[in-house]
């Protein structure tokens, strides 16, 4: 059967056919860093969002091998999860205040780079 963000596969006995037992798969980092971009997108939606936590998604998502881990695998995993549990009012002030501070960053550097600008 074919997961979210692994697969399952028959094993060969050799014989031309095949063992009942399942071993795991798991997708590579990139596959996994695609799909966990699509599903944060998805999971805007908190009826969705909520229906993906019931269904088992952060379990999934907690248990992924080490094989399937990418750069930002923590961020966006933080992400994911925080859509998964987060109430919408609380997840709408908690990214409200992540812009702001963003915003406040990004201007406080380009007014350091334009002083240094007027001193030359």
């Amino acid at each position: 059967s074919l997961q979210i963000l692994g697969v399952r596969s028959k094993q060969s006995n050799g014989n031309g056919g095949v063992d009942d037992a399942d071993i795991p798969m798991f997708a590579p980092p990139g596959v996994t860093h695609a799909a966990l971009l699509l599903l944060t997108r998805v999971l805007r939606s908190h009826k969705l969002a909520s229906q993906c936590l019931r269904m088992g998604g952060a379990e999934l998502l907690l248990s992924l091998p080490s094989e399937s881990r990418f750069t930002g695998n923590t961020g966006l995993a933080t992400v994911f999860l925080r859509r998964m549990l987060e109430d919408e009012a609380t997840l709408q002030t908690a990214m409200e205040t992540e812009i702001r501070g963003t915003v406040a960053k990004l201007h406080k550097k380009q007014n350091r780079g334009s002083t240094r600008d007027n001193d030359r």
